[in-house]
């Protein structure tokens, strides 16, 4: 998370634009936050990739934390999707135990 943070702002300042579409860093660990404690199966990998990106698209919940300034807001809003995609991905796994 850290790199990506410092990633993300020196990007901001050598693009010359705030969470340009190029940088996927963030992505990246976002993702990874969706997988955490997570089986690695195949419908995880693929149901954990599509929720992520939901939840990124529409920029819910972090639409709050994606004001901050520079890296931060960049990353945390992958991130808070990543947490939001992963709960709901544990809680299928409880409905659904196999």
């Amino acid at each position: 998370m850290a790199i990506a943070v410092v990633t993300c702002d020196i990007a901001e300042e050598q693009m010359g634009r705030v969470d340009d579409p190029r940088m996927v860093i963030d992505e990246c660990v976002g993702y990874w936050t969706t997988l955490l404690f997570l089986p690695r199966t195949l419908f995880t990998i693929a149901a954990g990739f599509v929720l992520s990106e939901f939840w990124t698209s529409t920029n819910f919940p972090g639409s709050t934390v994606g004001r901050l300034s520079g890296g931060w807001g960049v990353v945390m809003d992958d991130i808070l999707a990543g947490v939001v995609a992963n709960g709901l991905l544990h809680g299928l796994r409880l409905l659904y135990p196999h």
